[in-house]
């Protein structure tokens, strides 16, 4: 939509209305539009996240604070606005005013405010990537953690059979008289080398004594 627009006029507020201001005007009917970018800001308390770092926000703020571009078409309109929240103090939108130099309000083209949309745009397009790597190390973390608590649930597994098993061993049980009782020996599994026969050596034939001398 802002292709059509070829002048623009330039309002004036506080910085922390900039992106309220031009986001009031543009839902009622004025193509007013401001740069913006977003923050990436911890966020505040003690909460963390699985490797320990603090979890991160994201916060929308202007490029140039306190600055919103609006159609010179609307300029009669937005003057208006202004003074009628002068006179009665408030009014539907936030608090502005049209941008005066001496007596004239300069005007902006459209081509001079190439630079600020692609400055946006790389903007968008540096976040996006920051996203995107950390949701590969997000899904990195998540499967080693996976892998972690696996490995912990596998040892605790053990260590409840070996305590069985010792209780087991330590627990006393009393038998009724001439009652049979079988008990399994156990046997140790010995690696198969251990249980392979040894060759035998061939038997040397017997060296037979010489005759004696005569």
């Amino acid at each position: 939509m802002f292709e059509a627009v070829t002048r623009w006029c330039i309002l004036r507020t506080s910085g922390g209305r900039t992106l309220a201001l031009a986001d009031s005007l543009a839902a009622a009917g004025i193509e007013a539009w401001t740069p913006r970018r977003t923050l990436r800001r911890e966020k505040p308390g003690r909460c963390r996240l699985i490797d320990g770092s603090k979890p991160v926000v994201e916060i929308e703020a202007p490029i140039l604070p306190t600055i919103v571009f609006a159609p010179v078409a609307a300029m009669a309109e937005l003057a208006t606005i202004a003074m009628d929240q002068r006179i009665e103090g408030a009014g539907a939108h936030p608090g502005f005013s049209l941008f005066r130099d001496g007596d004239r309000y300069p005007l902006i083209g459209a081509g001079e405010l190439s630079g600020l949309r692609q400055a946006e745009q790389e903007e968008a397009v540096l976040l996006q990537a920051i996203r995107t790597a950390e949701m590969r190390a997000e899904a990195k973390r998540i499967h080693i953690a996976g892998l972690r608590r696996q490995a912990e649930r596998d040892r605790a597994a053990r260590r409840a059979a070996r305590e069985r098993l010792q209780a087991l061993r330590a627990e006393r049980r009393d038998f009724a008289a001439r009652l049979e009782v079988v008990v399994a020996e156990r046997v140790r599994e010995v690696p198969w080398r251990k249980h392979r026969s040894r060759a035998q050596p061939p038997e040397r034939p017997r060296k037979r004594p010489n005759p004696p001398m005569i």
